[in-house]
């Protein structure tokens, strides 16, 4: 008799039986809400993002749309970090972060589309559209952004942007002493962000490294013949690296 009556449907007069608090039902609301938000949205946009990559990557993704691409970047990414962070995940990822001393390569004066034409005479560099977006340590923002691919592909008909490893090539804008206008080059080398198997790596920077992202980029500047000045004696950074070293170093 007790089972039965534990296990019966609540009678019409128990109106509050197994029913919880009100405030219950508020802190549940505020935890499901976002999920759910992003059970819908998540997967809607992983497929329009692999698709592209997929069919359209090439051409979408080109260093030819390299202004247009960071100004969408600049005017969505701060909306996008400020939605994840208050209702997306409960651990401190940004997509809004530093570039750092280290990553300094030098200035030119050519403008990142003009550099990344070059370099794609001797490489195959992209816009990374999913990066994040940067502040350098002078609170200068980013004018445009770029990575190149290498490493062993997982299967020799993969393309190149599923190569294990990339170099991410951020610019900035800074004043000359003349007041003209330079494109200050920063670089860095990490985990591909294409491969799901290296998110965790490259969100975390597990394998990230300043130095040899410079060193790198300062290959493929003098491979492509980009006019540039690792040293700058107006600008109050030291380079990481010398480009002559870097040469003897390869050879």
């Amino acid at each position: 008799m007790r089972w039965s009556r534990l296990l019966a449907s609540p009678k019409p007069e128990d109106p509050h039986l197994f029913s919880p608090p009100a405030s219950v039902h508020l802190v549940m609301q505020e935890l499901l809400e976002p999920a759910l938000r992003l059970e819908l949205t998540a997967p809607v946009v992983v497929f329009i993002l692999v698709s592209t990559r997929l069919w359209f990557g090439d051409t979408v993704f080109h260093v030819r749309w390299i202004t247009l691409w960071n100004t969408i970047r600049r005017l969505k990414v701060p909306a996008i970090n400020t939605y994840i962070l208050g209702n997306v995940v409960p651990f401190d990822v940004e997509i809004e972060n530093s570039t750092h001393e280290d990553e300094f390569v030098g200035v030119s004066p050519l403008s990142p589309k003009e550099i990344e034409k070059k370099i794609s005479s001797v490489a195959d560099p992209e816009v990374p559209l999913l990066a994040g977006f940067k502040t350098d340590w002078e609170d200068r923002k980013e004018i445009a952004t770029a990575v190149s691919y290498h490493g062993p592909k997982p299967v020799p008909s993969a393309p190149d942007w599923l190569r294990p490893r990339q170099v991410h090539r951020t610019y900035f804008s800074v004043r000359g002493p003349d007041g003209e206008m330079w494109t200050l080059i920063t670089a860095h080398e990490e985990s591909n962000s294409w491969r799901p198997d290296l998110w965790s790596d490259h969100l975390f920077k597990g394998s990230f490294s300043a130095k040899e992202g410079v060193r790198r980029t300062i290959l493929k500047l003098e491979e492509a013949g980009v006019e540039w000045d690792h040293n700058p004696d107006w600008m109050d950074v030291e380079p990481s690296l010398d480009p002559e070293q870097v040469s003897e170093e390869r050879a």
